[in-house]
C-alpha cells in the first residue's frame, strides 16, 4: 500500500514536469533561457520516472540483481544531474561565462566521482515500512553531493540576491530550502523517498524564475524579440520610474548609465548585407547581456545602440564587467565566425544626487561618441563614413 502511494506520487511528479516543459515550449519564442530550464526539466522527468522503476524493481522479488542495480545507478545520475544544472544555472546568475567553467567543472568531477563509487561499492537493499530501499556508501555519497549543492545554491542566492533579480530569488529559494529540509527528513525516514519530489518542486520554482510564462506574455511588447534585449518602449518606461523613484527617494545608489555602439556596422552592412549586420547586432546583445550580470536591465534602444542601467552596484563592480566587453567581443567574433571581429565603444556615468538623470544620460552619451572617435582613429578610419 505505502509502495503505492509513494509510485502515485512519482507519476504526478512526472505529470508536473511534462506540463512544465509543454508550456516551456508553447512561449518558447518569449525567452532566452530555455536551455537551462530544459536541462532541470529533462532530468528531473528521467529521475522520476527511474524512481518508479526503481520502486518497482527494488519489491520485485524475482528481480534479477543486475537490473536493480542498474536502474539504482541511472536513478542517481539522474538525481546528480539536476542537481549539477541547478548549481550552474545559480552561478551564472552571479558570475561571468568565462568564470562559471572552474568551479561548474569542479562540481562535474566530484558528481561524476559520486556516480563512480556508487558503480564500484556494494548496494545493499533493506525492507522498510511498507516499501523496500536501498542503502550503502555509494548511495549515501550521491545523496550527500546532491545535499550539498542544494546548499551552495542556496548560499549563492542568499549571499548575491542584490545581484539576482528578485524574482528569481523569492521563485527559487524558498522552494529549494522546502526541498532540502524534506531530503533531511528523508535520512530519518528513509521510506519518505523524497527525491522525485524534491526535484519536481525545485524545478515548478525553476520554471517561474527562470520561464516565467505570464510575466513573459505581459512583456513581450517591451522586448526586442531579434536580441531578447529590453526594447525602446520598455528603455522610456524604465527611465520615467527610474525619475520617479529618485525623486521620492526611493532609489538604490549609486546609480550608473551606460551607452554602448557597435562599431563599423555600416560597413558591415555596406560590405557583407544587411544579414551580417543583424548577426553583430544580436551577437553585441549577447555579449552585453551575458558580460553585464550586475545591470539592471540592457536596453537596445536604436539600430546598433544600447544602454544599460546599473542600480546599486559599486564602480569597481561595474567596471570589472564593463572590462570584460573586448575579451567577450573577440571570443562570440571567432565562436559565430563574424566577417568583422566585433567590437563596441561605451560610455559610462555616474549618477549625481541633486540633478537631472538626462544628464547622466548626455555625458554617457558623450564619452561613448568619444570612445567611438578614438576607435576610428586608432583604425585609420574616415568616422563619418562609418
Amino acid at each position: 500500500m505505502f509502495a503505492r502511494v509513494i509510485i502515485r506520487s512519482e507519476i504526478l511528479c512526472i505529470g508536473i514536469t511534462l506540463y512544465l516543459m509543454g508550456c516551456c515550449w508553447y512561449c518558447s519564442k518569449y525567452h532566452h533561457d530555455r536551455s537551462n530550464f530544459l536541462c532541470l526539466a529533462l532530468s528531473s522527468l528521467f529521475h522520476s520516472i527511474f524512481a518508479i522503476v526503481t520502486e518497482v524493481t527494488v519489491n520485485m522479488q524475482n528481480c534479477p540483481p543486475l537490473v536493480n542495480y542498474i536502474v539504482h545507478i541511472v536513478f542517481y545520475s539522474f538525481a546528480l544531474v539536476f542537481c549539477l544544472e541547478l548549481f550552474r544555472y545559480a552561478l551564472s546568475l552571479v558570475l561571468p561565462e568565462n568564470k562559471v567553467k572552474l568551479p561548474a567543472l569542479i562540481a562535474t568531477l566530484i558528481c561524476v566521482a559520486g556516480i563512480v563509487i556508487a558503480c564500484i561499492a556494494p548496494m545493499n537493499y533493506r525492507q522498510g515500512k511498507g516499501t523496500s530501499y536501498s542503502y550503502g556508501i555509494g548511495t549515501t555519497t550521491c545523496y550527500l553531493i546532491g545535499v550539498c549543492l542544494f546548499v551552495a545554491v542556496a548560499v549563492i542566492l542568499i549571499f548575491n540576491r542584490k545581484k539576482i533579480k528578485e524574482a528569481i530569488v523569492f521563485a527559487i529559494l524558498p522552494i529549494t530550502c522546502l526541498a532540502f529540509i524534506g531530503m533531511i527528513v528523508q535520512i530519518f525516514v528513509p521510506e519518505f523517498l523524497f527525491t522525485p519530489g524534491t526535484l519536481t518542486l525545485i524545478l515548478i520554482g525553476a520554471f517561474f524564475a527562470i520561464e516565467n510564462p505570464i510575466g513573459k506574455f505581459a512583456d513581450r511588447a517591451n522586448i526586442d524579440l531579434d536580441t531578447h534585449a529590453r526594447n525602446r518602449n520598455a528603455y522610456e518606461q524604465d527611465l520615467l520610474l527610474l525619475k520617479e523613484r529618485i525623486k521620492n527617494e526611493k532609489i538604490k545608489f549609486p546609480v550608473a548609465y551606460a551607452l554602448c555602439d557597435i562599431n563599423g556596422l555600416k560597413t558591415v552592412n555596406d560590405t557583407f548585407g544587411h544579414l551580417e549586420g543583424d548577426k553583430l547586432i544580436m551577437s553585441a546583445a549577447e555579449v552585453l547581456m551575458n558580460e553585464l550580470k550586475s545591470a539592471t536591465n540592457v536596453y537596445r534602444i536604436g539600430g546598433d545602440e544600447f544602454a544599460v542601467i546599473y542600480e546599486g552596484v559599486n564602480a569597481i563592480a561595474v567596471e570589472n564587467e564593463l572590462g570584460l566587453i573586448p575579451a567577450a567581443c573577440e571570443k562570440i567574433s571567432i565562436a559565430k565566425k563574424l566577417q568583422m571581429p566585433l567590437s563596441l565603444s561605451v560610455g559610462i556615468a555616474w549618477y549625481e544626487p541633486a540633478t537631472q538623470i538626462e544628464e547622466c544620460v548626455h555625458l554617457a552619451d558623450k564619452k561613448m561618441y568619444k570612445a567611438k572617435n578614438e576607435y576610428y582613429l586608432k583604425n585609420g578610419i574616415e568616422r563619418r563614413k562609418h
